[in-house]
């Protein structure tokens, strides 16, 4: 927990450090949604499954400071498997972005919490054709590297569309995907 308050510290320092003395000094800040697909080693062979985003930023001059939270879980259909193996980070993350009037690009990194739920043993099966195997919950945690690159179009004054490709390198499992985001963006501060 210390490692984090400090690494927060450090992220607030460099993000003061990173304006510069022209342009504009103002505040904004963003939430920013969004679903789609994503992909972990721990899925089942050729599956991709679902994943999401969902993130509050600050920006100043070109500097963005995030906090977020992003998963991906497998998808099941028919004859699910309990439990469902995920994913998930809370990021803390820092990077730069670039605009003209309607498009704006980031890519930010930083450290993440990674949390994994994937299945143990076998517990029992469910009877029927569509009957659940039910299997011993392994949960674990680790520190992980995300990377995040959304590309945004404005569809109007506050809000905006697009797509954020995302990674996280980490020692259980890395987990990347796909999302489709909405943005509402740019209120002063």
């Amino acid at each position: 927990m210390k490692i984090l308050i400090l690494l927060f510290l450090l992220c607030s320092l460099l993000f003061t450090q990173a304006q510069t003395k022209t342009g504009s000094n103002d505040l904004f800040y963003s939430i920013t949604i969004g679903a789609g697909i994503g992909r972990s080693p721990d899925f089942e062979l050729s599956k991709i499954g679902i994943g999401g985003i969902i993130d509050f930023s600050l920006q100043k001059n070109k500097s963005l400071a995030t906090i977020g939270y992003r998963g991906t879980g497998e998808f099941q259909f028919l004859a699910p498997s309990s439990p469902a193996v995920t994913m998930t980070s809370i990021d803390l993350l820092y990077g730069r972005w670039l605009t003209d009037k309607k498009v704006s690009v980031s890519i930010n990194t930083g450290i993440g919490l990674v949390g994994s739920l994937r299945r143990g043993q076998l517990l029992y099966v469910e009877p029927g054709l569509f009957g659940a195997a039910h299997y011993e919950k392994l949960r674990s945690f680790t520190i992980g590297l995300p990377i995040s690159l959304k590309t945004m179009r404005s569809i109007s004054k506050h809000v905006a569309i697009g797509l954020e490709s995302y990674v996280n390198i980490n020692t259980i499992n890395t987990f990347y995907g796909l999302n489709l985001c909405l943005t509402f963006k740019k209120y002063k501060f």
